[in-house]
């Protein structure tokens, strides 16, 4: 399941060469493939959440999606939306990157600057993300993405799922102590409590985050502006309508789950006092932190396809000196992040 550059018979138009990425269907997360001595594929896993496939499954799901692939491939030249059957994992299919020019993209800014003065009232335009700028929200909301995680502490639906408890058939429930956790710690539950709600903030606001940066990132990159404001499902619909189409392909459930999260970064950044209680179950919810993390993986890749994109390039050097018994060491760390956009013809 990993990265492949795929040429159909199509004499010519944007399907005539595209590449495939693996995605994991229930997180979006990409894939990785494992094959033995004679190149067939024996492992396929998920990056994210570490969803396997193994042996001769591995192998009819390889095949499986990579016709599925070929099939959307096919569809989208004709201005289809690709379908995925069911199955855990699937081939994200990307047309090759032909951008407009520098010079087009370059009078394509100068042109939304000349339709405002400035920026009006709760909108971001081109006189606040510049040419390229918008590249540089998509790998800053990549870089939030990346480090969310799926939380491993964090199991089943709810924070307030006791995975010790074991409901039994007939009704009885078994309960499995840990007299050692206890011993250490008679608070170890309502510790570990604290810590996974703290972990599930962490990811649904940070994904949520992911989420909205990505969004405005695509508005900018195809209307030249974008609202100003933390509303996901405002800034959804404000996608151009083949992108809201090809999200929902990807993921059916995502608008459902934009108007849900509409509000988790804007407004629940603090514990006012009017939070309401649904706010705070939302923030508390498992199931709810991981469709917002899926959420924003599905968006990252429609701005990749719309023609952002980004990189980090980490250059780490040490100098050590030694003086009698001290022996002293420098490191010398600098990061350089860059980011654009190649938007494509429309």
């Amino acid at each position: 399941m990993q990265k492949r550059a795929i040429s159909l018979p199509i004499d010519e138009g944007p399907m005539s060469r595209f590449e495939l990425k693996g995605r994991c269907k229930r997180c979006w997360g990409h894939t990785r493939g494992r094959t033995d001595k004679e190149l067939n594929v024996n492992g396929i896993r998920c990056l994210v959440c570490n969803l396997t496939l193994e042996g001769e499954q591995a192998r009819l799901e390889d095949e499986r999606t990579f016709e599925e692939a070929t099939i959307n491939a096919l569809n989208m030249d004709w201005g289809h939306t690709p379908k995925y059957a069911d199955g855990p994992f699937a081939f994200k299919v990307f047309p090759p990157s032909r951008g407009v020019t520098e010079g087009e993209l370059g009078e394509k800014c100068s042109s939304a600057l000349r339709r405002y003065s400035k920026s009006p009232r709760g909108k971001l335009t081109r006189h606040d993300f510049p040419v390229g700028s918008a590249g540089r929200l998509f790998i800053q909301a990549k870089l939030l993405i990346d480090g969310v995680g799926y939380f491993d502490e964090v199991r089943g639906n709810h924070l307030a799922e006791f995975p010790e408890i074991e409901p039994r058939s007939v009704g009885s429930a078994t309960v499995h102590f840990d007299m050692t956790g206890v011993s250490e710690n008679p608070n170890h539950r309502a510790d570990e409590l604290l810590r996974n709600m703290g972990s599930l903030m962490g990811s649904a606001m940070m994904s949520a985050f992911s989420c909205e940066l990505a969004l405005k990132a695509i508005a900018l990159a195809t209307n030249d502006e974008a609202w100003r404001e933390h509303d996901l499902s405002k800034l959804f619909h404000d996608l151009p309508d083949e992108s809201r189409r090809r999200l929902v392909s990807d993921f059916t459930e995502i608008e459902a789950v934009m108007a849900q999260s509409r509000l988790t970064f804007g407004a629940w950044r603090y514990f006012e006092s009017d939070v309401s209680n649904q706010a705070l179950r939302a923030i508390v919810d498992a199931r709810h932190a991981r469709q917002l993390a899926k959420a924003a993986r599905v968006i990252l890749d429609e701005a990749t396809y719309v023609g952002l994109y980004g990189k980090v390039a980490v250059r780490a050097h040490r100098k050590t000196a030694t003086t009698g018994d001290t022996t002293t060491h420098d490191d010398d760390v600098q990061v350089t992040v860059t980011g654009g956009e190649r938007p494509r013809e429309v």
